[in-house]
């Protein structure tokens, strides 16, 4: 196994959604949308520490999961690569084999689908590896 690192992303305001709380911390089934990744990920056989990446009300995203993970902060939300980038320096600092980007507000995301994206990456020995679905027609 490699040595992962797992970045979750979580900065976003989430004003499409109409709510007045990150996105992530929007409810589904009486749990915050990230509690659900966060629940499958420790679900799984994976060995890692995540860093979650707040900015929209951070402090509150914060205080809801507690201080079991590290956090940094996007200060200005300029999208996914911006977010990942501040995590830049925490895992220069591990300097990990592997990373796994993941977003916060994925609460269907199962653990079995996480450990096959992370086993599919380290059988092919690849360099980066994305998970897509093909979500039909929407006509």
């Amino acid at each position: 196994m490699l040595d992962l690192q797992i970045i979750i992303l979580a900065a976003g305001e989430g004003t499409r959604m109409g709510a007045d709380k990150p996105k992530v911390l929007v409810d589904m089934n009486d749990k915050p949308l990230i509690v659900h990744l966060l629940t499958e990920l420790k679900k799984t056989d994976l060995t890692y520490s995540p860093i979650i990446v707040v900015g929209h009300q951070a402090e509150n995203v914060q205080k809801t999961l507690g201080d079991e993970y590290k956090y940094v902060l996007q200060t200005n939300q300029r999208g996914t690569a911006h977010a990942t980038l501040q995590a830049k320096d925490v895992t220069q600092k591990r300097d990990p084999q592997a990373m796994l980007v993941l977003y916060g507000d994925m609460p269907l995301v199962k653990s079995e689908t996480i450990e096959s994206i992370y086993n599919t990456h380290c059988d092919n020995q690849d360099k980066i590896t994305m998970a897509t679905t093909d979500v039909g027609d929407f006509s």
